[in-house]
């Protein structure tokens, strides 16, 4: 049975080097970081957002967890948390991007939407550029929206293909924002209810690789190596 604080294991499918994932709060480096925490929400759904920790500061996290529901809060367990392989010289401006982000946009301008994650953020002031047009971003989107802000691709994204289950869980989608009063949302969902979908777990996989961006295949082999890690997790 893998370690229950710090587990290390191979991630990198084209090396014996392990990479940390870590799922006790408390193990997470004291320095400035940042990286992806993903969660198992149940067997067909899965959750992500961005764990970070300024300097002196205690860890975060900022996640979009639903319709104009932008979320942060320290850390918790539960989680699996993998942390990107950037330059340190970089994080304490990124990190201090991810506050900024927070404070901007905290009164809940985002929507849920199947947008692809470029162009989202404002790169200096954080702020969501899109307005109510309609156009939003899921847990997964939201991430590398925020990174991509800040010049950081992690994900090939023109290597995603389309695939059947997407657009099932595209109608799952647009139904509980119908059952949640977001009727105008919705609507603009489903008239543009196609493209490609960025799992959770793929975009901690790519998070995982020590090459960026990582390709699709990369993506989907080291975020199912992380979701592993929950069969193993109290």
């Amino acid at each position: 049975m893998l370690a229950k604080t710090r587990m290390r294991f191979s991630l990198d499918l084209n090396s014996s080097t392990p990479l940390s994932v870590y799922t006790i709060v408390d193990t997470l480096p004291i320095e400035p970081f940042i990286g992806v925490g993903i969660k198992r929400i149940n067997s067909h759904q899965n959750h992500a957002g961005i764990v970070y920790r300024e300097d002196g500061g205690e860890a975060q996290f900022l996640d979009l967890r639903w319709h104009h529901q932008l979320h942060q809060g320290i850390a918790k367990n539960g989680y699996a948390f993998v942390l990107l392989n950037i330059h340190q010289l970089r994080i304490p401006a990124i990190v201090g991007y991810c506050r900024l982000l927070w404070e901007e946009n905290e009164n809940g301008c985002i929507p849920y939407g199947f947008k692809l994650p470029n162009e989202c953020f404002d790169s200096t002031t954080a702020k969501w550029l899109l307005g109510n047009s309609g156009l939003g971003l899921t847990c997964a989107t939201f991430i590398l929206a925020v990174l991509h802000a800040q010049r950081i691709t992690i994900a090939k994204l023109d290597d995603w293909p389309e695939r059947d289950a997407d657009n099932v869980w595209r109608q799952s989608i647009i139904s509980a924002l119908r059952d949640n009063n977001a009727q105008k949302q919705a609507n603009y969902l489903e008239s543009e209810n196609s493209g490609v979908r960025f799992r959770p777990e793929e975009v901690a996989g790519s998070a995982a690789s020590t090459i960026y961006p990582a390709n699709f295949q990369t993506a989907i082999s080291l975020g199912g190596k992380i979701l592993n890690i929950f069969d193993d997790m109290p």
